[in-house]
């Protein structure tokens, strides 16, 4: 399966996204109980990345119109 595939499945993307958001939360709520600041650089690092992959479906599909 693509990405593309999984992109443009609305059921499979929201699951994706739903996934996606938890797992941000979860950094989240780990960034707050952090007490280095290496263990706050990765929690952030984390969220900034999950993110990134909430903006998947635009770089996809971005991608295939140029």
């Amino acid at each position: 399966m693509s990405l593309k595939q999984i992109t443009n499945n609305k059921d499979v993307w929201d699951d994706f996204l739903e996934y996606i958001n938890a797992r941000i939360e979860e950094k989240r709520q780990k960034l707050e109980r952090s007490n280095s600041i290496e263990e706050i650089y990765r929690c952030q690092g984390s969220v900034t990345e999950l993110k990134r992959l909430t903006k998947l479906k635009e770089e996809v599909n971005g991608r295939n119109n140029r």
